[in-house]
């Protein structure tokens, strides 16, 4: 019977995906609230098959075939399903159902049905892709004994856990695309709508940033060269939906707040996940050459480009169709919090738009014969200095107002910070003498970045808005403070030494007491024992490799790190074969500050996503509340009218829909139900807000000649008529 089903499974996973696509397609015609449960259902059995032949080996598959070997560890044998093309599209595909299922249980009535038919159009393209294209479960006419392996460097802990969570993030993205497709098809952007934006965007933004950064750490100490971002096409191209996410993010705060840059956040939503299924694309097509690249056949990428065509240029027609269907305030003022939003949008478009280029010029060149590199250099002369006055305006975007900012007091408050940052500039210069210009402006940046930061949560209330806001652009700073310092003072030396001879580096002596030879269950492997002091204190002991990876004939080279709590030593072992050995060191300061940053950068994000969480949570249990009684009612809708909105550009409570307003209309119509009349609700809100919350100015001793000199005026003039008309009279 076991025998049975292993030989049957291949054919039962194709199943799976059959009925998970018929069951998109119903989706897509039918509005049912099953579907997304029972497509996620098959697909995740599907993928569990799969996930169960690489645990046991099972060559009977051809992608087990290919990605796997019996010696190699469990831990790669379970990387190895999303290691591969198919295995990474089903995994896809797998993530895409998981979102639906949970938009279809969480978002309201109203938004629930669109969005689920257009996850259904989604999954049934992807389905149809992995069927007809990329199909995971192709079976070996004569299994062979062993599989071929996996590439060595895939086999590292962080490949294990990065591209899960980097589709998690690039997955996560389809859930604010739908809700921006259905406002579009609605012509409504509703503040509700904008909540429930807000909230997956921030999910999906933290796990693309945690994504990135456990890609840039794999390729920071598995390459062997120190440096944690190469530039590298595939590498920029998972770069440019976080750029345009995190532009996307801060737009929709000004679309709920105040009710501007509704366009552009609507485009930017979309423009996000067209990037994700751009990347998509580009990575599996065969355009371009990388360590992150699938190496795949012309028909896939022909299939991958097709749906990139259809999900993404519609859309975007539709939006450009429907642009004056949404107005928006206009910007109040650049000294304001939307004014300063917009231009970090514009630097972030910018970097997005450079990014962008270079990864499509060399592909246009390439089309008439001719080759192009773009490397670090033109990053640093481009992309970097795009980035400065984006890290400038940050700090400063945190203490505007909606409305325009006063510039004197502002001016006045932050420049102690201002000064700090001076003169930290000063001082990186002189303990980092080799600093370019460039380098201790971004420092200085930095500083300047983190110590508004901190100031903006120390000097307001710590709510989960405050602490998400201000723990997030302090990781942005302190990520910068060590990559600027990381990149300036690190030191490299590449050396040849027999056993027990000692080099030095960055103040530590390091010494080789030995190669030693260790068998892998995969690989032969020979090890240098080097012990690590500083004076006269040992430190450490490094333990980098030379591999040979018997299984594929490869030959890789596996670093060994120490963290000295913010810096880093690494050692690698280049050449194992006789004395003297040649080993390379790098000494990296300060690194630790760059991890350290993201993991804050995410708490951020996380902490924002839990206060949209709270916000969405009130909004629905309005919908719960049971309706009042009409009298109610009827007062409330007055009294509505009469109160202006804290932050809007003169609207009433009833004209606005941000979520001050909203939250405010709650709080009165509880007040009204319990017992309160309307002079007593407005003498409160007085008090709070002063007497520019009430469209109607009260008669109070402040506003007594604003109600008096009208009359009065009126009162001389006719008197004064009479007074004449009396004496022509007389």
């Amino acid at each position: 019977m076991i025998l049975c089903i292993k030989y049957l499974s291949p054919f039962i996973g194709q199943g799976c995906l059959f009925i998970a696509s018929v069951s998109a397609f119903l989706g897509t015609v039918m509005n049912t609230k099953w579907w997304p449960f029972i497509t996620f259902s098959f697909v995740g059995l599907a993928f569990s098959l799969l996930l169960w032949a690489h645990i046991s080996s099972d060559f009977s598959y051809l992608n087990v075939v290919q990605n796997s070997h019996t010696l190699k560890p469990l831990l790669y044998k379970i990387s190895g399903v999303w290691a591969n093309h198919e295995g990474s599209m089903l995994l896809w595909v797998l993530f895409l159902c998981l979102y639906n299922l949970v938009a279809s249980l969480t978002l309201p009535a109203h938004l629930k049905s669109p969005t689920n038919r257009i996850f259904a159009c989604l999954i049934l393209g992807f389905l149809l892709f992995i069927i007809l294209a990329c199909d995971p479960f192709t079976t070996v006419l004569h299994p062979p004994l062993q599989g071929e392996d996996l590439n060595p460097l895939l086999q590292d802990p962080s490949l294990v856990i990065h591209p899960p969570i980097l589709y998690l993030g690039q997955v996560g993205f389809s859930v604010p695309f739908a809700l921006c497709l259905v406002a579009l098809l609605k012509k409504d952007l509703s503040v509700s709508t904008i909540q429930w934006v807000r909230f997956f965007t921030l999910i999906a933004w933290s796990f693309l940033t945690a994504g990135l950064a456990l890609g840039s750490f794999w390729a920071y100490y598995e390459l062997g060269w120190g440096g944690w971002w190469f530039w590298d096409p595939v590498e920029n191209i998972a770069l440019l939906p976080w750029l345009t996410a995190t532009a996307f993010i801060h737009c929709l705060s000004m679309a709920q707040k105040q009710q501007t840059l509704k366009r552009t956040g609507l485009f930017l939503g979309l423009l996000t996940f067209g990037f994700c299924l751009f990347g998509l694309f580009f990575v599996r097509s065969g355009f371009l050459t990388s360590i992150h690249s699938f190496a795949v056949d012309p028909e896939r990428g022909s299939f991958l480009f097709i749906l990139l065509l259809l999900f993404f240029i519609p859309p975007l027609l539709l939006w450009t169709i429907r642009f004056r269907s949404f107005t928006a305030n206009p910007i109040s003022s650049p000294w304001s919090r939307s004014g300063m939003i917009v231009l970090n949008a514009v630097f972030l478009l910018c970097g997005t738009a450079t990014l962008f280029l270079t990864i499509l010029y060399p592909l246009i060149l390439g089309w008439f014969g001719q080759s192009l590199t773009i490397g670090m250099p033109y990053f640093k002369a481009t992309f970097i200095p795009m980035m400065l006055p984006l890290v400038v305006l940050m700090g400063l975007g945190v203490w505007m107002s909606y409305l325009k900012t006063p510039l004197k007091p502002l001016f006045k408050k932050l420049l102690p910070i201002g000064s700090i940052s001076i003169l930290s500039v000063i001082l990186a210069w002189w303990l980092l003498p080799n600093a370019t210009f460039l380098a201790l402006l971004m420092l200085g940046a930095s500083v300047w970045l983190m110590g508004n930061s901190f100031l903006y949560i120390l000097k307001n209330q710590k709510t989960l808005k405050v602490l998400g806001l201000g723990i997030g652009h302090f990781g942005v700073g302190l990520m910068i403070l060590g990559m600027v310092w990381a990149s300036q003072g690190d030191i490299e030396k590449e050396v040849l030494l027999k056993v027990n001879q000692s080099t030095e580096i960055a103040g530590y002596t390091v010494t080789l007491n030995s190669v030693v030879e260790k068998d892998g269950p995969n690989y032969k492997a020979n090890r240098a024992i080097i012990s690590v002091s500083k004076g006269t204190s040992p430190v450490t002991i490094l333990e980098p490799e030379k591999r040979y990876y018997w299984t594929q004939k490869v030959i890789h080279s596996e670093s060994s790190l120490h963290s000295t709590f913010l810096s880093h030593l690494h050692a690698m072992l280049l050449d194992d074969e006789k004395e003297p050995y040649r080993l390379r060191f790098y000494y990296k300061p300060l690194i630790n500050l760059l991890w350290i940053g993201v993991v804050l950068m995410i708490l951020g994000g996380v902490l924002a996503a839990l206060n949209r969480f709270k916000k969405i949570i009130i909004l629905l249990a309005l919908t719960m509340i049971p309706a009042f009684a009409d009298g109610i009612n009827e007062n409330a809708a007055a009294l509505y009218k009469q109160i202006i909105c804290p932050v809007c550009l003169g609207q009433t409570l009833a004209d606005s829909e941000v979520e001050e307003a909203v939250l405010m209309k709650t709080d009165i119509l509880k007040k009204l139900q319990n017992g309160q009349n309307e002079l007593e609700i407005i003498d409160e809100l007085i008090k709070v807000y002063g007497a520019k919350i009430i469209r109607t100015p009260p008669i109070i001793k402040e506003t007594l000649p604003l109600w008096v000199l009208p009359w009065a005026l009126l009162l001389v003039l006719i008197s004064v008529i009479l007074f004449k008309w009396r004496g022509k009279s007389g």
